[in-house]
């Protein structure tokens, strides 16, 4: 049963020293708990991470570009995110998605900006509306950032490592679509070798400090950059065969190997193979996974398979392919 509720104006609206309102919910793509948020594949490459969502006037206003990190700040709180310009918003207004928290990186929880007012009836906070204000600004620690005197001492900022920075958040919306690895076909190989059980990884206390050190060196932006796979020295404190089992885990989750577009082109005009385009437009991931298929099954009858985003070709292009299925 519905109960209709006199409208209630915001606790907070924006003024001189926050100028503008932040608005924040949930993703159509996104849970709203850690339960999946960041952990399913398809949907980190509608959603990859965290951001602030501004109109193109308050963008110029303010001297922010696509993904340049950004200030957002409050009565209560501060959080620094990716830019998002777009006009799904108002002017004067912005948005951050709030399923995203410090686990994915220091000053991406939202929820240290929003209002703590509550709803007298429902008691459901109203974080949905608070005044903020927002500032580009360079590579920072989170205390440089809760700083007052920040905004004065840095604003002259270095916009290649801002943006470095904020495409690291949001870069898994460019990647390349791959295909995940079957369990079916995991567990028939392990069983194939006499491997089908888990083996058990029992770490000494020494052991375990030293991959506590191992695992933090391994996320940190610089060694993320880096990419390739993670190999453990011939120091570390670990017996042999532990060595080597962590290695092979190691070795599972990073090494891949990827075939470049100049190399499969070469080939195929190597082998001479029948050109095929497979072009894909997709909204939630579904129609550009089955494309993915179709050219999986193109190329095993042998032809020479070019897949690619709609938004990505040119008339041009299509009009010097032999051949090409939307």
């Amino acid at each position: 049963m519905f109960f209709a509720r006199p409208h209630m104006p915001a606790a907070e609206l924006p003024d001189a020293e926050y100028p503008l309102i932040l608005n924040t919910g949930r993703l159509q793509h996104q849970w709203h708990t850690m339960t999946k948020t960041g952990k399913i594949a398809t949907l980190n490459k509608l959603n990859p991470g965290p951001f602030i969502e501004l109109h193109p006037d308050d963008a110029a206003a303010l001297d922010i570009k696509d993904r340049d990190q950004v200030a957002v700040r409050s009565r209560r709180g501060v959080a620094v995110l990716p830019a998002v310009v777009s006009e799904r918003v108002l002017p004067g207004n912005s948005f951050a998605p709030f399923h995203w928290n410090d686990c994915f990186g220091d000053q991406l929880a939202i929820n240290a900006v929003t209002n703590d007012a509550i709803d007298p009836l429902s008691q459901q906070p109203e974080f949905k509306v608070c005044a903020v204000s927002l500032q580009r600004v360079a590579a920072a620690t989170a205390l440089e950032v809760q700083s007052p005197q920040y905004a004065s001492q840095h604003a002259s900022q270095n916009d290649d490592q801002a943006s470095a920075l904020a495409s690291a958040a949001i870069s898994a919306s460019t990647q390349t679509h791959v295909k995940e690895l079957a369990m079916t076909d995991i567990n028939a190989l392990a069983k194939l070798l006499g491997l089908d059980r888990v083996p058990e990884i029992n770490l000494d206390a020494n052991e375990q400090r030293y991959m506590q050190g191992y695992l933090t060196g391994l996320g940190t932006e610089e060694s993320r950059q880096r990419g390739g796979v993670p190999v453990l020295p011939s120091t570390a404190p670990l017996e042999p065969a532990k060595r080597v089992l962590l290695d092979g885990i190691l070795a599972g989750i990073f090494s891949r190997t990827f075939v470049s577009e100049s190399s499969a082109a070469s080939h195929s005009s190597a082998t001479e193979q029948p050109q095929v385009t497979v072009l894909w437009a997709s909204q939630t991931g579904n129609a550009e996974a089955f494309a993915t298929k179709c050219a999986q099954r193109l190329q095993a009858e042998g032809y020479a398979v070019t897949l690619a985003s709609m938004d990505s070709t040119s008339p041009s292009t299509l009009q010097k392919a032999a051949n090409y299925y939307c």
